[in-house]
């Protein structure tokens, strides 16, 4: 199984994501964002590199706000904790 690298994405006109994880063929791209609320405005670089990108399968927007929701159909916003969530539900210590 091939490790996982992660790299930044940036185009020539400004737009960047904050990482990117490559595993193999497959690509997640992760943006961080501040706000409390997310929406679909918040994730528009990453809906740049998904169309540019066809190895780059989803999006997700950690955020600092409280709630997970689909922003759109590819872009998952999660608080930034919550990747790192033990099974009771409550960030690792």
């Amino acid at each position: 199984m091939p490790h996982a690298k992660v790299r930044f994405w940036r185009t020539g006109t400004g737009k960047e994501i904050d990482f990117v994880r490559e595993r193999g063929r497959v690509s997640l791209a992760f943006e961080v964002k501040l706000t409390q609320n997310p929406s679909l405005r918040d994730a528009a670089n990453l809906l740049a590199l998904l169309d540019e990108s066809p190895s780059t399968v989803r999006g997700v927007l950690l955020h600092g706000g409280s709630e997970v929701k689909w922003v759109h159909s590819k872009v998952l916003a999660v608080p930034w904790w919550w990747p790192w969530m033990e099974e009771t539900g409550s960030p690792e210590s």
